[in-house]
């Protein structure tokens, strides 16, 4: 019901643009619920008394928690690239050739480069509050 807490791990209630929503996953939009990160600056006002909560993936967390305190006082330009790392848990749950052990030991292979990673217009959302 409506008064039961939903916690969406998933991509699908994050950005809450529509137009970045079809650019970087293709479908409709769902809509968007409350971000589910607190530190940010009204991070927790947002979420208080919310029934629903979109989780924030993994890269838009590290890039704004490293970037939003260092964008706010002035210590860094707005312009910035993130470099960020991941497992091959993190290239989901199909079974690729690619991605097993004994391809990958001693390699990292660049991949969605460019702005075109799907998690780019999450972080990009992210910091419009305090890039403007």
């Amino acid at each position: 019901g409506p008064d039961t807490l939903i916690i969406d791990c998933g991509a699908d209630f994050r950005l809450t643009e529509a137009a970045d929503w079809q650019r970087f996953y293709g479908s409709d939009h769902a809509g968007s619920w409350p971000y589910g990160l607190p530190e940010l600056p009204g991070g927790r006002d947002r979420l208080r008394g919310t029934t629903r909560v979109a989780v924030p993936g993994c890269y838009p967390t590290a890039a704004l928690l490293a970037l939003w305190p260092a964008l706010a006082e002035g210590l860094i330009e707005p312009a910035v690239t993130v470099v960020a790392v991941s497992g091959t848990s993190g290239a989901g749950r199909a079974a690729k050739v690619d991605l097993l052990g004994s391809e990958v030991i001693g390699s990292a292979r660049a991949y969605n480069i460019g702005g075109k990673h799907r998690h780019t217009p999450e972080i990009a959302q992210g910091l419009r509050g305090v890039t403007r």
